[in-house]
C-alpha cells in the first residue's frame, strides 16, 4: 500500500476528518517511523 493509498483510504472510512488532515497525519506518523 503506498502513501497515497493509505490516505485516501483512511479518508474514505473516516468521514468526519478531512481529507487534508489524514493527509498531515500519515505523514507525520511515517516520519517519526523513519526516525526511529
Amino acid at each position: 500500500m503506498t502513501k497515497s493509498e493509505l490516505i485516501e483510504t483512511i479518508a474514505r472510512k473516516q468521514k468526519h476528518l478531512p481529507a487534508k488532515d489524514v493527509e498531515l497525519a500519515v505523514k507525520h506518523i511515517l516520519e517519526i517511523m523513519g526516525e526511529a
